[in-house]
């Protein structure tokens, strides 16, 4: 568990079943493959709305 990503300027990080990710705790199931809309917040340029996909715990294959 971390309380914070470094991203360097000008890099990119990639969140995957594999690395770094983001897990939650929803209160019923959620189906794999759903978009959830996130919004990041960085300490010196401010938020950015993205949009992340369901994975299944162990980051197993995706249905459909």
């Amino acid at each position: 568990m971390l309380d914070a990503v470094t991203v360097p300027a000008h890099a990119d990080v990639r969140m995957t079943p594999y690395t770094t990710n983001v897990m939650i705790r929803p209160l019923r199931p959620l189906p794999v493959g759903r978009r959830v809309p996130f919004t990041l917040t960085f300490r010196h340029s401010g938020t950015l709305r993205v949009t992340a996909v369901i994975a299944p715990p162990g980051g197993g294959p995706t249905a459909g």
